[in-house]
């Protein structure tokens, strides 16, 4: 259920992006009885909220967990199924092996796969998958997206790709990319793989910035195996976003062994390289013609909390906007 309290005569909206934001603005415009449409130029959703079946594993290759800080979003995960959500049995370890507080106190992740939640988000609405926006335009009253009329336009990509579809020369929000690789290795963890969830290093001259043993999500990994979720620091990351995988890879999995204390080579590995992982620091947006919305961590912080929040409040902008029309 939505919590809109104003009254506006039923509208067309586009919705460019299938993650998080895009989704929760999505479902609460069509629960008005909007005619809602998302474009998603991939075949997924969710976004950077991405996993991936992988051997028979379910790895979480994106946003590795959540937290919930505030009422408002406690209230939309008491929404979900039952069982969906489950809490991670295990530690965040700092580089000087102190315990790091999860935000509210716990970290949460989605049973069979985090980017479950956008299809959860995504039933009964209208999603055009591998669909890509490359413009948008004022016609009549209206923007053409797609060849379609629509009364308003949400956007919730990346601000550099939604200034390119709009065609805006502006310095705004800096994004700063994340390699990220996965290795399975043979045997069940064992030593400090069995004792904690996670490290964060917080050291920029490092390759290695995040690592955590997907095994503490319990159900995720089949057979007689343990999977490690490793993330590059911003640094190393910006230097080798353009290279192959065959060049990093290794100096990733030197740390990972390093600081697990972990013997011999990987049975597998896949690499994904997130080129707008997050923001470098706030930025103010340019305005935008009347009709045209943005959500997502082009305006807050790229937390799933926040992110989801952003899109209902977008939700409740477009239709103050249609209100006054």
């Amino acid at each position: 259920m939505t919590d809109f309290d104003v009254s506006y005569r039923m509208a067309k909206i586009a919705v460019v992006g299938a993650g998080i934001s895009g989704l929760v603005a999505a479902q609460n415009l069509a629960a008005r009885g909007d005619s809602v449409v998302v474009f998603e130029k991939s075949r997924s959703l969710s976004g950077r909220c991405a996993t991936r079946r992988w051997l028979g594993h379910v790895v979480d290759h994106g946003a590795q967990y959540f937290t919930v800080s505030s009422t408002d979003f406690e209230q939309e995960i008491n929404k979900l199924p039952q069982n969906f959500i489950r809490c991670i049995d295990g530690d965040v370890i700092s580089e000087e092996g102190v315990p790091l507080p999860a935000s509210g106190g716990k970290r949460y992740f989605c049973r069979t796969g985090n980017n479950r939640i956008g299809t959860v988000l995504a039933a009964d609405l209208e999603v055009r998958f591998e669909t890509e926006v490359s413009r948008t335009q004022a016609h009549a009253g209206s923007w053409q997206v797609g060849g379609e009329s629509f009364d308003a336009v949400l956007f919730t990509l990346p601000w550099p790709q939604t200034a390119k579809i709009l065609k805006l020369d502006v310095a705004a929000p800096v994004y700063l990319p994340c390699l990220t690789a996965v290795f399975e290795f043979d045997g069940r963890p064992t030593g400090i793989s069995a004792e904690r969830y996670a490290l964060s290093l917080r050291d920029p001259t490092e390759p290695l910035a995040w690592s955590a043993c997907e095994n503490c999500k319990q159900g995720r990994v089949l057979g007689n195996k343990t999977v490690f979720v490793a993330q590059a620091s911003e640094n190393f990351s910006t230097q080798w976003i353009e290279g192959s995988p065959d060049d990093y890879l290794e100096l990733l999995l030197d740390q990972l062994k390093q600081h697990w204390e972990l013997s011999g080579q990987p049975s597998a590995v896949f690499s994904h390289r997130w080129r707008y992982a997050r923001k470098a620091g706030p930025a103010a947006l340019p305005d935008l013609a009347r009709g045209l919305f943005i959500a997502g961590d082009s305006r807050v912080d790229s937390k799933i909390e926040q992110v989801w929040l952003d899109g209902k409040r977008s939700a409740q902008e477009i239709s103050s906007y249609l209100a006054d029309l």
